[in-house]
């Protein structure tokens, strides 16, 4: 009989977490396990997951308060009739549900921990419940994409945590760079693309010919319309929506620019690095763990800086290529295979 391995999320719409739960699920999938994703919050599927894998819906459109003791009682039932191998599951408030349900029960859990804890909107009260809550035995191991936000959490929970960085899948080669510069994220407060939008009307009064594409969906997106047009920009910045193929979309991109407020670590990042294009990034929670300033990218504090990083880009060509050829250094580090293994090391899978 195989071993189930279950996977908790929100959905699985166009999102950092879920592109690494489709990930690791579909490894999971194609090494004889038996995968299944459990939705909270929304039914949404946007990624390609192996036939294999059972998708089940718990989502509610209840309030939130109410939906959380549904989704407790629903958790609980599936735990104890599938009795899975290993559970994983990814968002500090699914975390805090996923333990809640399995209280008395014997299930092994691994919390994965996926933004900056101290940017994104928990309350002083569900911070305290949290930590505690990792602090239970059913919570083997708490997983961190960066050493920022593991040092947020007190002693008690560094030690049972580990830190595991995102798996990068990325098959389209480079095409030849043309007047493009590109950003990809959800057109929120978070990833701050009015900030760039700013900085490019400043880059647009000397390098006319160029072009910017922001790639994503959010509630922002009549506000950054409206920003297009107030700086005259309209036919100059792009705002194509979610882009299946992304990879392809950015790869002839002269330059990438994540202008986050706050990031856990970035998936668009990773994946614009070990494509080679240069990339400029704010300073911002974990990316200096990714970036080393000036090697294979740039580190920005504000508007004034990241003007001045998209010039020396444009202009200095050895510095450009310099930063490129060592940013796709990262690949092996984020292999599927090296994370996997990081993956199964903390689960005992390997030693089984």
């Amino acid at each position: 009989m195989k071993k189930k391995i279950s996977f908790f999320i929100g959905s699985m719409g166009k999102g950092g977490a879920e592109r690494v739960i489709s990930i690791l699920a579909n490894y999971y999938a194609a090494q004889n396990f038996e995968v299944d994703i459990i939705l909270l919050l929304s039914n949404r599927i946007e990624y390609k997951l192996d036939s294999r894998i059972n998708i089940i819906d718990f989502s509610s459109n209840k309030n939130r308060i109410i939906s959380s003791f549904l989704w407790i009682k629903k958790i609980r039932s599936y735990v104890k009739k599938e009795a899975p191998y290993k559970v994983i599951t990814f968002i500090g408030r699914i975390n805090l549900l996923v333990i809640a349900a399995c209280v008395g029960l014997k299930v092994d859990i691994y919390c994965s921990e996926r933004n900056d804890p101290n940017n994104d909107g928990r309350s002083k009260v569900l911070n305290k419940i949290i930590k505690k809550a990792y602090l239970h035995r059913n919570c083997k191991k708490v997983i961190f994409q960066t050493r920022y936000a593991q040092n947020y959490f007190p002693e008690t929970v560094k030690q049972k945590s580990c830190i595991i960085y995102n798996p990068v899948e990325v098959y389209t080669k480079r095409r030849t760079p043309i007047h493009k510069i590109v950003s990809v994220g959800r057109l929120t407060q978070q990833k701050n693309q009015k900030l760039l939008i700013e900085a490019f009307s400043e880059i647009i009064k000397e390098y006319p010919d160029y072009k910017l594409f922001i790639y994503g969906e959010g509630e922002l997106r009549t506000d950054l319309e409206n920003q297009i047009l107030k700086y005259n920009l309209t036919g100059k910045v792009f705002l194509p929506g979610n882009i299946d193929n992304i990879h392809y979309e950015i790869s002839d991109a002269e330059i990438f620019v994540l202008p986050s407020k706050y990031e856990g670590l970035s998936n668009a990042l990773l994946e614009a690095m070990i494509l080679g294009i240069p990339c400029i990034s704010t300073r911002v929670s974990g990316i200096e763990e990714i970036i080393n300033d000036g090697k294979n990218g740039i580190l920005v504090n504000n508007k004034k800086e990241l003007v001045q990083a998209i010039k020396i880009l444009l202009i200095d060509k050895e510095k450009y290529n310099y930063i490129a050829y060592n940013s796709i250094k990262l690949k092996k580090i984020f292999s599927l295979n090296s994370v996997a293994n990081n993956w199964n090391y903390i689960m005992n899978i390997s030693n089984e």
